[in-house]
């Protein structure tokens, strides 16, 4: 009959208990809740440091990205109300150090960051940064001197000016930036 035991040694069709047998088979469920109070206590102030990869802002204000080295990557989320607190606008490539504590999403087995803090990882990240900015400013030079139009920056209000000076317009940041 072929729902009859397996010989000795040989596993059968149905799923059974066996001699040595010390725990009970876990559901799915089960053991991801498990997995995820094991990573959530034993990793809940955690630094990270990669570069980020994929970066996103949602209409929440939520930011997605992955942060990597070059072996590994973990995905990260960072809730709006920590991102009122950066100090600099996250892009891809930037190497940092993420503050924030690791979870698990039991519906696909999946773990990530939750991330506090978001820092630049050293020196060179942060002149790696100020170079791209650099030359974003140069390239907006260029073509604002194409369309006749100036930036110029006094006592921390930037005013951006025609060529031929008839008009004006300050643009002022946002208290909060200020």
């Amino acid at each position: 009959m072929p729902f009859e035991d397996a010989p000795e040694g040989k596993t059968g069709l149905l799923a059974g208990e066996r001699a040595g047998d010390n725990a009970g088979a876990l559901s799915v469920s089960e053991i991801s809740a498990a997995l995820k109070r094991h990573v959530e206590q034993g990793f809940s102030h955690v630094r990270i440091r990669g570069e980020i990869s994929g970066f996103t802002r949602a209409s929440s204000g939520h930011l997605y990205f992955a942060l990597k080295d070059d072996k590994a990557a973990m995905d990260a989320i960072m809730w709006k109300g920590s991102t009122l607190r950066l100090a600099f606008a996250p892009q891809n490539g930037i190497e940092v150090i993420a503050t924030g504590k690791l979870t698990t999403f039991p519906g696909r087995s999946k773990y990530q960051i939750v991330v506090e803090t978001l820092e630049i990882a050293g020196e060179g990240a942060l002149l790696a940064l100020l170079e791209k900015l650099k030359m974003l400013l140069r390239y907006l030079q260029i073509s604002l001197s194409v369309t006749g139009l100036r930036f110029i920056l006094q006592q921390g209000q930037l005013y951006l000016r025609t060529l031929s000076a008839i008009s004006e317009i300050c643009l002022s940041a946002p208290r909060q930036m200020q």
